[in-house]
């Protein structure tokens, strides 16, 4: 799948998670959900370690910091984003983790099924 599909999906979900959560009243941190939610999406997502990626030319020189990962390797790891999440989770930012966990999860769901 095209990184810009990867990041209408992506915001499509947002939409139905936010719907989801007003539906239901469910108290949250709606500037923590979708800030990290749009930067995980367009900027610190799975494909960072893809040749030619939107998000890698996005971040600049710090492109550098990913040259040595292989395209869908463990940035297309469900377990380092849960745990990236969950340290967020413990130092009091909840729905920024959930972010990110969100969004990393579209897209590696999206690339399982395309």
């Amino acid at each position: 799948m095209k990184g810009i599909n990867h990041e209408h999906l992506s915001f499509l979900i947002l939409l139905f998670v936010l719907i989801m959560l007003f539906h239901f009243n469910i108290r949250f941190d709606i500037f923590q959900l979708i800030s990290f939610w749009i930067l995980q999406t367009l900027y610190i997502n799975c494909d960072l370690d893809a040749r030619h990626s939107r998000s890698k030319n996005r971040i600049g020189y710090f492109q550098y910091m990913f040259y040595f990962t292989k395209h869908r390797g463990i940035m297309h790891s469900y377990l380092l984003w849960l745990t990236f999440a969950l340290i967020m989770s413990y130092y009091g930012y909840l729905w920024c983790g959930i972010g990110v966990f969100g969004s990393a999860v579209s897209h590696i769901f999206s690339d399982s099924i395309s």
